[in-house]
C-alpha cells in the first residue's frame, strides 16, 4: 500500500479545519446547556420577587432543613429580609461562611442559625427565636 504524504501546509490546513470544528461544536454545546439552564431557573423562581425566592430555596436546600421548626425558623428569617430587618448580606455571607466551613457536616443549619445570631447580636439585628424540637424518647 502507497503511503500519502501531505506537505507541512496541506496539515496545517487540516489541523486549523479540524479546530474550527470543534470550537463551532464547543459554542453549540454551550448554546445548548445555557439554554437547559435558562428554563430551570425560570422554574424555581417567584414572579413578584425572584431575588427572595431565590434566597428561600438556596437555605432550605443548602442547609439542609429536616425539621419543621428549622423550616419555620429559615421563613421567618427570609421574611426579615424581604421586610429589610435583616440585611441580605449578613444571610448570604454568613450562609456562604457556613458552606465552606461546615459543608462537611450533616446538618449546617444550626451552625448557620447560631453563626447569624451572633453576628447579628453585634450589629445590634433582632433575629427570630429558633424553638429546639423536643423529641420524646417514647414515640
Amino acid at each position: 500500500m502507497k503511503s500519502v504524504r501531505r506537505s507541512a501546509r496541506q496539515v496545517a490546513m487540516v489541523d486549523r479545519i479540524r479546530t474550527s470544528i470543534l470550537i463551532l461544536a464547543a459554542l453549540l454545546a454551550g448554546m445548548v446547556v445555557a439554554q437547559w439552564n435558562g428554563q430551570e431557573v425560570q422554574a424555581i423562581q417567584d414572579d413578584d420577587n425572584p431575588a427572595v425566592a431565590d434566597l428561600r430555596e438556596r437555605l432550605n436546600s443548602g442547609l439542609r432543613l429536616r425539621t419543621d421548626a428549622e423550616k419555620t425558623f429559615v421563613e421567618q428569617v427570609v421574611s426579615g429580609v424581604e421586610a429589610g430587618s435583616i440585611p441580605r448580606d449578613l444571610v448570604d455571607s454568613t450562609f456562604l461562611w457556613v458552606r465552606s466551613n461546615k459543608g462537611h457536616s450533616n446538618y449546617p443549619f444550626f451552625y448557620f442559625e447560631r453563626v447569624l445570631r451572633l453576628r447579628a447580636k453585634k450589629l445590634e439585628i433582632p433575629i427570630p427565636d429558633f424553638q429546639t424540637p423536643n423529641f420524646s424518647p417514647n414515640r
